[in-house]
């Protein structure tokens, strides 16, 4: 039986979520820190959002936005976690990498002086531990990925013709070797494997919804579900 996150990664893989790809990391490495946050947060909200549509035992728009609208009682981004482990629908390791963003997003939110690449930094690897190790896959996506862009540019600055093209291509080489240690570097590499995180936390919700799609447009609680799969499987 294939595990959470082996469906994850399949599903990235092969493209299951088009609107989840480099485009997406991309724009979001565009953006300010602060701007960052705040966008790549309400892009994980908005799959909350789904999820909780999914498991609503009423298939109502009204109902539904009765209670995930503001002032509704599960519209805050705190009320749709507590409420999602609670009801055990998302797993402790979820749960906690939720609140670590939902931290940050706080204060890139509300803290009035420069919001910068250390206040990302400080909570980033408990957003990345939604799922067991993929810190360290999200760690080596965003670094190849990055060094390879950095790579292209440093290219295309120096392309050209004639007798210096071999001696461009060894000053390139040496550059190479240093290019992930440079400050500047770093400091994107951190926006990067937050960026990555959070396409894997919203691919994470997706295969849960997948997983909870039987539950969309059912009012049975949970008892009447129990009993309908240990009839099913007797």
């Amino acid at each position: 039986m294939k595990t959470l996150g082996d469906l994850i990664i399949e599903k990235m893989r092969e493209g299951f979520y088009p609107e989840l790809n480099s485009d997406f990391v991309i724009n979001l490495s565009n953006e300010s820190r602060r701007g960052a946050v705040l966008i790549g947060t309400a892009k994980v909200e908005d799959h909350i959002n789904q999820l909780l549509e999914h498991i609503l035992p009423k298939d109502s728009k009204k109902y539904r936005d009765r209670l995930i609208n503001y002032p509704g009682p599960i519209s805050t981004l705190a009320s749709k976690m507590e409420l999602l482990f609670a009801f055990r629908f998302i797993d402790e390791k979820l749960y906690k990498s939720l609140q670590a963003l939902k931290k940050i997003r706080n204060d890139a939110a509300h803290i009035s002086d420069k919001f910068g690449i250390e206040e990302i930094k400080g909570s980033l690897k408990a957003v990345l531990e939604f799922e067991s190790h993929f810190d360290d896959i999200i760690e080596k996506i965003a670094t190849d990925n990055l060094i390879e862009i950095k790579k292209f540019q440093m290219q295309k600055a120096v392309k050209g013709e004639g007798p210096l093209e071999e001696w461009k291509a060894e000053i390139l080489e040496e550059k190479y070797k240093v290019l992930l240690g440079e400050p500047s570097v770093q400091d994107q590499l951190v926006i990067w494997k937050f960026a990555y995180g959070l396409t894997f936390i919203c691919i994470k919700l997706l295969v849960l919804i997948d997983e909870y799609s039987s539950l969309k447009q059912r009012s049975s609680t949970w008892l009447e579900i129990l009993k309908e799969k240990t009839a099913y499987t007797n």
